[in-house]
């Protein structure tokens, strides 16, 4: 399946193969759920819609529920991320969940040479950007690929009090504090 630019693939289930063009978006789950795909390539600005449900402590064996591509072809290049370009994650859902450190799986593979290209990035350098609903204060994200675990994970951490409005916040512990 070729998702043309402003063209929409989501849900759950199987597809053979799936490639993002420029300003398409790729929408795995229905709410946080699984599309499952021999081939995932990701063109320069293809565009990914994902929701984020609970988090869990930075753990890549067992991370937080969020969508995901699931790359099921055992073989090199089945993940492919555009050359020297970018693709762009909107939050469709979940901002609250990013709190204190944890991890989210975007991606899984079985083979640890599927991904070609991937570059290591915070959001705003990498292959993969911010795109709409992250203003999400006092955190710091990473993304990775992680080849133990055979995933690229988005890694996050609180870097300072999460201010969630202009009277109450939280240092990522649990309490809630009055600003000041």
């Amino acid at each position: 399946v070729t998702v043309q630019s402003d063209a929409t693939l989501g849900g759950i289930g199987t597809v053979k193969s799936i490639t993002i063009q420029a300003g398409g978006i790729g929408a795995p789950g229905n709410s946080v759920g699984t599309q499952s795909t021999g081939t995932l390539t990701l063109n320069n600005t293809a565009i990914l819609d994902f929701d984020f449900g609970s988090a869990v402590a930075s753990n890549h064996g067992s991370p937080g529920a969020s969508d995901r591509y699931n790359i099921t072809t055992n073989a090199a290049g089945t993940l492919v991320f555009p050359s020297g370009g970018t693709i762009s994650l909107n939050l469709a859902s979940g901002a609250s969940n990013f709190t204190g450190t944890g991890s989210y799986e975007l991606m899984s593979y079985t083979d640890p040479t599927a991904v070609f290209n991937f570059a290591t990035g915070d959001g705003t350098t990498g292959s993969i950007r911010f795109g709409t609903g992250w203003g999400i204060p006092g955190l710091a994200f990473n993304f990775v690929n992680d080849t133990t675990a055979k995933g690229i994970f988005l890694d996050f951490v609180s870097s300072g009090p999460v201010v969630v409005d202009s009277t109450w916040q939280t240092y990522g512990d649990g309490n809630w504090t009055t600003g000041g």
